[in-house]
Protein backbone atom coordinates (compact mmCIF):
# COMPACT_ATOMS: atom_id res chain seq x y z
CA UNK A 1 0.00 0.00 0.00
CA UNK A 2 1.00 3.72 -0.71
CA UNK A 3 0.92 6.95 -0.17
CA UNK A 4 0.07 9.69 -2.31
CA UNK A 5 0.53 13.41 -1.69
CA UNK A 6 -1.49 16.16 -3.50
CA UNK A 7 -0.25 19.68 -4.38
CA UNK A 8 -2.04 22.58 -5.27
CA UNK A 9 -1.43 23.42 -8.96
CA UNK A 10 -2.86 26.20 -11.37
CA UNK A 11 -5.68 23.19 -12.69
CA UNK A 12 -6.81 22.19 -8.91
CA UNK A 13 -5.19 19.81 -6.42
CA UNK A 14 -2.27 17.60 -8.29
CA UNK A 15 -0.30 14.42 -7.75
CA UNK A 16 2.28 12.32 -9.65
CA UNK A 17 3.59 8.93 -9.39
CA UNK A 18 4.55 5.51 -11.41
CA UNK A 19 1.70 3.47 -12.20
CA UNK A 20 2.33 0.09 -11.31
CA UNK A 21 -0.55 -0.95 -13.01
CA UNK A 22 -4.55 -1.34 -12.04
CA UNK A 23 -4.98 -0.17 -8.29
CA UNK A 24 -7.76 1.14 -5.68
CA UNK A 25 -7.38 4.17 -4.71
CA UNK A 26 -9.11 5.47 -1.47
CA UNK A 27 -9.15 9.49 -0.80
CA UNK A 28 -8.77 11.16 2.69
CA UNK A 29 -12.23 12.33 4.19
CA UNK A 30 -15.76 12.04 1.91
CA UNK A 31 -15.05 13.76 -1.15
CA UNK A 32 -17.25 14.75 -4.18
CA UNK A 33 -16.07 15.93 -7.55
CA UNK A 34 -14.06 15.43 -10.68
CA UNK A 35 -10.58 13.68 -11.01
CA UNK A 36 -8.92 13.64 -14.54
CA UNK A 37 -6.54 10.76 -14.93
CA UNK A 38 -3.53 11.34 -17.09
CA UNK A 39 -0.66 9.24 -18.07
CA UNK A 40 2.57 9.57 -20.04
CA UNK A 41 6.10 8.87 -20.87
CA UNK A 42 8.51 10.19 -18.91
CA UNK A 43 9.95 13.73 -20.32
CA UNK A 44 6.48 13.92 -22.42
CA UNK A 45 3.32 15.55 -22.47
CA UNK A 46 0.43 14.21 -20.19
CA UNK A 47 -2.20 12.81 -22.15
CA UNK A 48 -5.78 12.16 -20.57
CA UNK A 49 -6.66 8.61 -20.07
CA UNK A 50 -10.00 8.75 -17.93
CA UNK A 51 -12.08 11.50 -16.10
CA UNK A 52 -13.94 10.64 -13.33
CA UNK A 53 -16.73 12.24 -11.63
CA UNK A 54 -16.55 10.39 -7.81
CA UNK A 55 -18.95 10.39 -4.97
CA UNK A 56 -17.21 8.19 -3.15
CA UNK A 57 -13.32 8.53 -1.91
CA UNK A 58 -12.71 4.44 -3.09
CA UNK A 59 -12.00 4.91 -6.85
CA UNK A 60 -10.33 1.99 -9.31
CA UNK A 61 -8.16 3.28 -11.55
CA UNK A 62 -6.92 1.19 -14.65
CA UNK A 63 -3.83 2.04 -15.06
CA UNK A 64 -0.71 0.86 -17.90
CA UNK A 65 2.11 -0.02 -15.26
CA UNK A 66 5.55 1.99 -15.92
CA UNK A 67 4.12 5.33 -17.16
CA UNK A 68 3.80 7.79 -14.98
CA UNK A 69 0.36 9.12 -13.27
CA UNK A 70 -0.90 12.67 -13.12
CA UNK A 71 -3.80 13.38 -10.78
CA UNK A 72 -5.77 16.26 -11.23
CA UNK A 73 -8.92 17.03 -8.64
CA UNK A 74 -11.27 19.89 -8.83
CA UNK A 75 -12.06 19.90 -5.29
CA UNK A 76 -9.16 19.90 -2.25
CA UNK A 77 -7.79 16.77 -2.29
CA UNK A 78 -4.54 16.53 -0.14
CA UNK A 79 -3.75 12.89 0.62
CA UNK A 80 -4.43 9.36 -0.39
CA UNK A 81 -3.80 5.96 -0.51
CA UNK A 82 -3.93 3.30 -3.56
CA UNK A 83 -3.84 -0.74 -3.38
CA UNK A 84 -2.26 -2.51 -6.68
CA UNK A 85 -4.93 -4.85 -7.50
CA UNK A 86 -2.78 -7.76 -7.74
CA UNK A 87 -2.17 -7.38 -4.39
CA UNK A 88 -5.74 -7.27 -3.64
CA UNK A 89 -6.50 -10.22 -5.58
CA UNK A 90 -3.15 -12.09 -3.20
CA UNK A 91 -4.77 -10.76 0.10
CA UNK A 92 -8.64 -12.12 -0.56
CA UNK A 93 -8.08 -15.45 -3.32
CA UNK A 94 -10.95 -16.48 -4.86
CA UNK A 95 -12.42 -19.72 -3.42
CA UNK A 96 -14.25 -21.49 -6.70
CA UNK A 97 -17.39 -23.47 -5.05
CA UNK A 98 -18.18 -26.83 -5.78
CA UNK A 99 -20.74 -27.41 -8.73
CA UNK A 100 -24.43 -28.28 -7.95
CA UNK A 101 -27.47 -28.55 -9.36
CA UNK A 102 -28.37 -24.60 -8.16
CA UNK A 103 -24.84 -23.49 -8.25
CA UNK A 104 -22.13 -23.22 -11.30
CA UNK A 105 -18.80 -24.10 -10.39
CA UNK A 106 -15.88 -26.73 -10.33
CA UNK A 107 -15.38 -30.69 -10.44
CA UNK A 108 -12.40 -33.09 -9.55
CA UNK A 109 -11.52 -35.69 -11.78
CA UNK A 110 -10.55 -39.12 -10.39
CA UNK A 111 -13.89 -40.71 -9.82
CA UNK A 112 -13.64 -44.89 -9.28
CA UNK A 113 -16.60 -46.22 -11.34
CA UNK A 114 -18.81 -47.93 -9.24
CA UNK A 115 -21.65 -49.89 -10.61
CA UNK A 116 -23.64 -47.87 -13.36
CA UNK A 117 -22.06 -44.75 -12.38
CA UNK A 118 -19.17 -44.11 -14.31
CA UNK A 119 -16.64 -41.23 -14.22
CA UNK A 120 -16.30 -37.84 -16.28
CA UNK A 121 -12.68 -37.65 -17.90
CA UNK A 122 -10.82 -34.99 -20.15
CA UNK A 123 -9.66 -34.84 -23.79
CA UNK A 124 -8.43 -31.81 -25.35
CA UNK A 125 -10.08 -29.85 -22.52
CA UNK A 126 -13.32 -31.23 -23.40
CA UNK A 127 -14.69 -33.44 -20.31
CA UNK A 128 -16.45 -37.04 -21.79
CA UNK A 129 -18.13 -40.04 -20.20
CA UNK A 130 -16.81 -43.65 -21.43
CA UNK A 131 -19.63 -46.15 -20.67
CA UNK A 132 -18.22 -49.39 -21.65
CA UNK A 133 -20.87 -51.75 -23.68
CA UNK A 134 -21.26 -54.19 -26.74
CA UNK A 135 -23.05 -53.62 -29.55
CA UNK A 136 -24.65 -57.06 -30.12
CA UNK A 137 -26.94 -55.86 -32.96
CA UNK A 138 -29.90 -56.66 -31.11
CA UNK A 139 -33.42 -57.78 -33.04
CA UNK A 140 -36.53 -58.52 -32.56
CA UNK A 141 -39.02 -61.16 -33.56
CA UNK A 142 -42.66 -61.42 -34.24
CA UNK A 143 -44.30 -62.17 -31.57
CA UNK A 144 -45.79 -66.00 -31.28
CA UNK A 145 -48.11 -68.22 -28.89
CA UNK A 146 -44.48 -69.28 -27.88
CA UNK A 147 -42.15 -66.61 -28.19
CA UNK A 148 -41.62 -63.32 -26.81
CA UNK A 149 -41.34 -60.64 -29.17
CA UNK A 150 -42.74 -57.02 -31.58
CA UNK A 151 -46.71 -56.97 -32.44
CA UNK A 152 -47.88 -54.16 -34.81
CA UNK A 153 -51.15 -52.33 -34.59
CA UNK A 154 -53.71 -51.26 -37.15
CA UNK A 155 -55.48 -54.06 -37.93
CA UNK A 156 -58.53 -54.00 -39.42
CA UNK A 157 -62.11 -55.50 -37.46
CA UNK A 158 -62.85 -58.49 -39.06
CA UNK A 159 -66.26 -60.49 -37.92
CA UNK A 160 -65.71 -61.12 -34.39
CA UNK A 161 -61.65 -60.41 -34.39
CA UNK A 162 -61.02 -57.18 -32.74
CA UNK A 163 -57.96 -54.59 -32.99
CA UNK A 164 -55.37 -54.36 -30.73
CA UNK A 165 -55.05 -50.24 -29.45
CA UNK A 166 -53.16 -48.06 -27.20
CA UNK A 167 -54.29 -45.45 -25.15
CA UNK A 168 -52.72 -42.45 -23.92
CA UNK A 169 -49.99 -44.21 -21.94
CA UNK A 170 -49.25 -46.55 -24.21
CA UNK A 171 -50.91 -49.42 -23.05
CA UNK A 172 -52.65 -52.00 -24.99
CA UNK A 173 -56.25 -53.01 -24.74
CA UNK A 174 -59.28 -54.44 -26.98
CA UNK A 175 -62.55 -52.61 -27.31
CA UNK A 176 -65.31 -55.01 -28.06
CA UNK A 177 -69.05 -53.52 -29.33
CA UNK A 178 -71.66 -55.32 -27.28
CA UNK A 179 -74.97 -54.75 -25.82
CA UNK A 180 -77.06 -56.18 -22.63
CA UNK A 181 -79.52 -58.61 -23.68
CA UNK A 182 -82.23 -59.35 -22.00
CA UNK A 183 -84.16 -62.84 -21.89
CA UNK A 184 -87.71 -62.93 -21.42
CA UNK A 185 -89.45 -66.41 -20.01
CA UNK A 186 -90.24 -69.38 -22.89
CA UNK A 187 -93.72 -69.72 -24.33
CA UNK A 188 -95.06 -72.06 -26.26
CA UNK A 189 -94.47 -69.35 -29.33
CA UNK A 190 -91.24 -67.83 -27.96
CA UNK A 191 -87.92 -69.27 -27.20
CA UNK A 192 -87.29 -67.75 -23.45
CA UNK A 193 -85.53 -68.45 -20.24
CA UNK A 194 -87.25 -71.53 -18.23
CA UNK A 195 -86.35 -73.21 -14.78
CA UNK A 196 -85.94 -76.46 -13.86
CA UNK A 197 -89.63 -77.53 -12.06
CA UNK A 198 -89.80 -78.71 -8.69
CA UNK A 199 -90.20 -82.07 -7.71
CA UNK A 200 -92.77 -84.02 -8.49
CA UNK A 201 -93.59 -86.91 -6.52
CA UNK A 202 -93.53 -90.67 -7.90
CA UNK A 203 -96.88 -92.14 -8.62
CA UNK A 204 -98.09 -94.92 -6.30
CA UNK A 205 -99.42 -98.23 -7.52
CA UNK A 206 -103.23 -96.92 -6.68
CA UNK A 207 -104.16 -94.90 -9.25
CA UNK A 208 -104.13 -96.17 -13.05
CA UNK A 209 -101.45 -94.40 -15.81
CA UNK A 210 -104.26 -92.26 -17.25
CA UNK A 211 -104.68 -90.24 -13.64
CA UNK A 212 -101.09 -90.39 -12.81
CA UNK A 213 -100.50 -88.81 -16.35
CA UNK A 214 -102.99 -86.14 -15.80
CA UNK A 215 -101.37 -85.47 -12.63
CA UNK A 216 -98.42 -84.92 -13.99
CA UNK A 217 -99.56 -82.23 -17.01
CA UNK A 218 -101.25 -80.36 -14.28
CA UNK A 219 -98.19 -79.92 -11.81
CA UNK A 220 -96.09 -79.67 -15.01
CA UNK A 221 -98.55 -76.44 -15.65
CA UNK A 222 -98.48 -75.68 -11.89
CA UNK A 223 -95.33 -74.73 -12.18
CA UNK A 224 -94.75 -73.30 -15.64
CA UNK A 225 -93.09 -75.75 -17.55
CA UNK A 226 -95.95 -76.16 -19.72
CA UNK A 227 -98.60 -73.73 -21.46
CA UNK A 228 -101.35 -74.25 -19.76
CA UNK A 229 -103.96 -73.53 -23.03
Amino acid sequence: MSDVTFKKGKDGYVAEFNAPGNILMQIYGEKQGRLTVYQYIDGMPPAVIDTINFTNNLLPLNLIAGLKVRLESDVEVKQCKYLQISELAESEPYVLPEASDSVLGGIKLGFAQSGKKYPVKMEGGKAYVEVPWTDNNTTYEKATDSNLGLVKIGYSENAKKYAVKLDSDGKAYIEVPWTDTTYSAANKSTLGLVKQLALIQDATGQEDVHTQFNALLAEMKKQGGMASS
